[in-house]
C-alpha cells in the first residue's frame, strides 16, 4: 500500500496497449504467494501481444516458400540449358530476392530490438523508486544505495554495450553472413567467426 506503482501500471499499458492486469494486480498476487495466478496472467499478456506478430509474419513465411518453389522449377528448366551462365544467372536472381525480403525484414527485427532495449530501460527506471523503498524498509538505506547504484550500472550497460555497440555489430555480421553467400572461396569465413565471438561474449 506503500509504494507508489502508479508509473508502472502507466509504462506497462503504453508497452503493451493493454488493460487486462495492471502491474499493482501482478504484485499483490505475487506478495500473496498466488503464483498460479501470477503466472496465469503474465502467460495471457505474453500471448495477447506476441500472437499479432506470429500472425503477421505469415507474409514472410509465404514469400520465403513461394521463391523457394520458382528457384526448384528454374533448376530443373535451365538444366536442359547448355548454357551454364543462364542458370548461374538464374540462380543468383532469385538469391538476391530472397536475400532482399530477409534483409528488409530483418530491419523491422532490429528495430524491434531496439524498441524493446529502450522499454527495458524505461521499466528498470520506473521501478527502481518502488523498490529501492521497499529494499529500504526491509535491509535499510545501505542496501537501497548499494542496489541503486547496481541499477544504473545496469541501465548503462544496456544503453552502451546492447544498443550502442552489440546491435550494430549483429547487423554487421548479418550483412558478412549474406556477401559470405556470394562468395564460392567464403573469403570473409575467419572475420565472420571473429564477429561471432566478439558478440556472444559481449551478450
Amino acid at each position: 500500500e506503500q509504494l507508489n506503482l502508479k508509473q508502472m501500471n502507466e509504462l506497462i499499458e503504453e508497452m503493451t496497449n493493454l488493460t487486462h492486469y495492471s502491474f499493482e494486480e501482478v504484485a499483490r498476487e505475487l506478495a500473496g504467494g498466488n503464483m498460479g495466478e501470477v503466472l496465469r496472467m503474465i502467460g495471457a499478456t505474453v500471448a495477447d501481444v506476441c500472437l499479432p506478430g506470429i500472425r503477421e509474419s505469415k507474409g514472410l513465411l509465404t514469400g520465403i516458400l513461394v521463391l523457394g518453389l520458382f528457384s526448384v522449377l528454374l533448376h530443373y528448366t535451365f538444366g536442359i540449358v547448355k548454357s551454364r551462365q543462364v542458370a548461374d544467372l538464374a540462380s543468383y536472381f532469385v538469391y538476391l530476392i530472397l536475400i532482399l525480403l530477409l534483409l528488409e525484414n530483418f530491419g523491422y527485427v532490429m528495430e524491434t530490438g531496439r524498441e524493446v532495449l529502450d522499454l527495458c530501460r524505461q521499466f528498470i527506471a520506473a521501478l527502481v523508486p518502488a523498490y529501492c523503498l521497499s529494499v529500504s524498509l526491509a535491509a535499510g538505506a545501505a542496501g537501497s544505495a548499494a542496489y541503486y547504484e547496481f541499477v544504473l550500472l545496469l541501465l548503462l550497460g544496456i544503453d552502451y554495450i546492447l544498443a550502442g555497440l552489440l546491435l550494430p555489430m549483429t547487423q554487421s555480421y548479418i550483412f558478412l553472413i549474406v556477401m559470405d553467400g556470394l562468395d564460392e572461396k567464403h573469403r570473409m569465413k575467419e572475420f565472420k567467426k571473429l564477429l561471432e565471438r566478439l558478440i556472444s561474449w559481449g551478450i
